[in-house]
């Protein structure tokens, strides 16, 4: 293939058309997930790349279904995992509840302290769940049972100890290679290790992201009528981040830095000048930069010299 750049006629290989054609779409792809769907421009453009190897490799997608399902993929990786109750013998839930997991794991922690304060740990409520998250850019769902007033805790509480009994009780471990098959036993241990290793993990942090918000919005979220301007595009920012965090946390990247008060109040702000000021005031007393004199301690060279004198040992008489 020819084409004409700058008055000058290139040919072009295959392989270089097809690269063209891919950088292009993508582009393209990268532009209307931006523009309709409100995709940050940080992650447009990977998003691009997944939408456009859908398209190709398909064959039977539009680009607009693929720029559609990967748009789709964008919101649910910005979500927290969701807590699905199967069914329970506690009055607390309804059958078929679906609840954010924070909310779930602080539920299900007072819900045991409180039947457990009630019977002394004779008596327990159980209750099947179902734990949906994304992980790796995919959904998955883990099926448990807690079992209430049995001492366990929080939702993620019951699931480090599920995982501690999978992955290290040599007991359980007999027990399940002796009643059913040493294949079995193994696969239950490498499910606890997943659990102890990687979900865990993954859910703490979920939860931490939650109680930040919560923190964050009972601080500053007031009627608009009452809020300083700063103090909304703080919490604008702040929910940005909440997602950011989500998006992070789902697809396995490295979470955000997190917004920080001192850049949005004007008091701050005023006091940081401040400081800064008077640092350039006594950094160029002392005949130095900034850089220079924080390196140094904040001392300058005379003020080092004057303090080596004083503590120099005198001679005894």
């Amino acid at each position: 293939m020819k084409i004409q750049r700058d008055g000058k006629e290139y040919t072009l290989t295959a392989e270089e058309v097809m690269e063209a054609h891919e950088e292009f779409v993508t582009s393209f792809m990268a532009a209307e997930l931006e523009n309709s769907y409100d995709v940050p421009h940080k992650y447009s453009k990977d998003l691009a790349k997944e939408a456009y190897d859908m398209y190709a490799d398909s064959g039977n997608y539009s680009e607009y279904d693929c720029i559609e399902r990967v748009a789709k993929d964008y919101q649910d990786r910005c979500k927290e995992p969701t807590v699905t109750i199967t069914w329970s013998e506690c009055n607390d839930f309804e059958d078929g509840e679906v609840i954010p997991l924070a909310e779930a794991n602080k539920r299900f922690e007072l819900i045991d302290a409180d039947i457990r304060e009630q019977y002394g740990g004779h008596y327990y409520e159980k209750t099947k769940f179902l734990l949906n998250y994304n992980m790796g850019k995919e959904n998955f769902s883990y099926e448990g049972r807690q079992d209430f007033g049995d001492y366990e805790g929080s939702l993620i509480d019951h699931l480090h100890n599920m995982a501690l009994m999978y992955a290290y009780d040599s007991e359980y471990y007999d027990s399940v290679a002796s009643s059913n098959t040493p294949e079995l036993a193994e696969k239950i241990r490498t499910n606890g290790l997943f659990l102890l290793n990687k979900l865990v993990p993954y859910l703490r942090a979920h939860e931490e992201i939650s109680d930040k918000s919560v923190t964050v919005h009972v601080l500053f979220d007031k009627p608009s009528v009452e809020i300083e301007s700063w103090k909304e595009k703080y919490l604008i920012d702040f929910d940005n981040y909440v997602s950011d965090c989500r998006y992070c946390l789902n697809s396995g990247l490295n979470l955000p830095d997190e917004p920080m008060l001192k850049d949005y109040d004007p008091a701050l702000i005023a006091e940081r000048q401040k400081i800064e000021e008077e640092l350039k005031q006594e950094a160029a007393a002392a005949g130095m930069t900034v850089e220079e004199y924080a390196a140094n301690d904040f001392i300058s060279p005379k003020q080092q010299t004057t303090n080596k004198k004083a503590t120099k040992k005198q001679p005894t008489l």
